[in-house]
């Protein structure tokens, strides 16, 4: 009955992520959660795992980073819970994989040390903020995962279980860094050990730009705490894992977000900081001068 359809879905999700058809796999989880919700007992531990697996795989194919990081997350604790695990370098592989998965999770204004309490996003970002958490909420209500987990909450769990310890030192060591309420500005110098490490991994690639950009924020954060105004080569230098166009970028999107107090004064080549602070009374226009 149930159980036979629950294994034919299975099934189905296994063939539909071997061809990347991810819509499909999709809904053929939302039909699995609904089958094991029906049959009041859960799946197999092995059919668990393989469903986060696949879960996680369709959140980062959809750029749903905080999503995929609540699956490895959650895979790397079942993986654990086995009879049969798998050995030392696979299980270091995924913890490193979850580590980084919630180390790349979007910052919002509500988290704690990767957050500028300081700088207000604008309304019209907020809003956008708010909808994509009720997006999110959504999914994951769908998917039966109870309550939203947000960025700081899955890094402080990892710390909790062992599993950033677990992971690569390097990505340990500069998830450690990054997380602290003040960054060294050689933060990104130091980011190059665990960037190599993603770099010649295949499976662990994807999360290299989503690294960068985020030792960026932490980089220009930690400017922002002690300098008015900086050139902009000394900032490009600094940050020093991205081009100046996209460093550029990543102040308009941090400052858009309310993550980052500055503007960039292209007709000067310096970042501005403390934008808000002297103009209280003036919207930010988190644009390029």
């Amino acid at each position: 009955g149930l159980a036979m359809h629950l294994e034919v879905r299975f099934a189905q999700l296994n063939a539909a992520a071997a061809l990347e058809l991810w819509q499909e796999a999709y809904r053929t989880v939302e039909d699995i959660h609904a089958l094991s919700l029906a049959l009041k007992r859960p799946p197999k531990t092995s059919m668990q795992v393989n469903y986060y697996a696949k879960l996680a795989q369709i959140f980062l194919v959809s750029d749903n980073v905080l999503l995929h990081a609540y699956c490895l997350q959650r895979l790397y604790a079942l993986t654990r819970a086995r009879k049969q695990q798998p050995d030392a370098t696979e299980l270091k592989a995924l913890a490193t994989s979850a580590v980084l998965a919630a180390l790349t999770a979007p910052v919002t204004p509500s988290d704690g040390t990767s957050a500028d309490p300081n700088v207000a996003a604008s309304p019209m970002v907020s809003l956008d903020i708010d909808l994509d958490l009720e997006k999110h909420r959504r999914i994951a209500a769908v998917l039966g995962f109870g309550s939203l987990p947000n960025r700081e909450m899955l890094i402080a769990d990892l710390r909790k279980r062992g599993v950033t310890a677990a992971a690569d030192p390097a990505v340990a060591e500069l998830a450690d860094m990054l997380e602290r309420p003040h960054v060294p500005l050689a933060v990104a110098s130091k980011a190059e050990a665990a960037l190599a490490t993603l770099d010649a991994d295949a499976r662990l690639a994807p999360y290299g730009p989503l690294l960068r950009r985020q030792v960026a924020l932490r980089v220009l954060q930690q400017m922002g705490r002690c300098y008015t105004a900086v050139r902009m080569e000394r900032v490009v230098e600094a940050v020093k894992l991205l081009p100046a166009d996209e460093v550029e970028l990543c102040v308009v999107r941090a400052a858009r977000r309310g993550l980052l107090d500055a503007r960039v004064d292209a007709a000067k080549g310096t970042l501005c900081f403390g934008v808000q602070s002297l103009a209280r009374d003036v919207p930010l226009r988190a644009s390029i001068a």
